[in-house]
């Protein structure tokens, strides 16, 4: 009889060790598909992946755990493009209470919850909520990224849009021009690692780096047509705009419609 007792919990085991397998893979999943329907712009679609995936959290997890927050967040932002602000307000809220419950959350999910509600408050026109907020969100994605990242430069630029629409120009600007250097020095070293320089070249020259880089990738591209490339280097009235641009060039999957121009 023992025995029996013990083939049949050890079966029971096995199948609840599939079961949370499964709904683990399943919440992958839903967040990559809602993730993806997102970024394309696509909302209302997002809405059935960002549901299924608060359910099955739900039920691997329980109600109000810290593991809830990334479907409350990307439910939140499906609403958001949906200008669903009484749904947003509510899943954000559920999504605070939760962190609150949960003082182990780390920087990450801080840095999540507070651009999430910054982005509420810009649009329920509450301006000075929603600096408080992307303040928080820089200092936590610095803690999570370092502070030169590009996900916190993200935090930045939504600051930098608060502060133009408040009138004050020039901190609005500061802030994009920290956005522009961010991503102008992440995208120099993507490319220094995959574009193989001579050895007897300074690479710390940007006329030098950004004219070798248009010219490898006008050799090599089957994406841009040559001419479209011409068109941008006489375009290009410095060789630091010429860096900037062989930068953009160089992204996979650019193909202009018409010969491109910088201004």
């Amino acid at each position: 009889m023992n025995s029996y007792v013990i083939v049949l919990s050890q079966h029971r085991a096995k199948l609840i060790w599939v079961w949370l397998l499964a709904q683990t893979k399943l919440i992958e999943i839903c967040r990559l598909v809602a993730q993806s329907k997102l970024s394309e712009g696509k909302h209302e679609e997002a809405l059935p992946a960002a549901h299924c995936l608060l359910y099955t959290s739900i039920d691997v997890h329980g109600p109000n755990t810290i593991q809830l927050i990334p479907a409350y967040l990307l439910l939140a932002e499906a609403n958001m493009g949906l200008d669903n602000l009484a749904a947003v307000a509510e899943l954000l809220s559920q999504a605070e209470w939760a962190v609150l419950k949960s003082p182990e959350s780390g920087p990450l999910i801080q840095h999540q919850l507070h651009r999430s509600l910054g982005r509420f408050h810009t649009s329920a026109g509450n301006l000075e909520d929603a600096l408080y907020h992307f303040a928080n969100d820089i200092y936590f994605a610095s803690e999570e990224y370092g502070l030169d990242s590009i996900a916190t430069s993200k935090g930045y630029f939504l600051m930098a849009d608060i502060f133009v629409r408040q009138g004050k120009v020039l901190i609005g600007r500061s802030l994009y021009s920290k956005v522009a250097q961010t991503w102008h020095n992440h995208l120099s070293g993507l490319l220094k690692t995959h574009v193989k320089i001579p050895q007897n070249c300074d690479v710390s020259s940007d006329s030098f780096y950004g004219a070798y880089c248009l010219i490898n990738y006008v050799k090599q591209s089957s994406n841009i047509k040559t001419k479209h490339i011409l068109t941008i280097l006489r375009a290009a009235e410095n060789t630091e705009k010429c860096h900037h641009l062989s930068i953009l060039c160089h992204a996979p999957n650019v193909q202009p419609r018409a010969p491109l121009t910088y201004k």
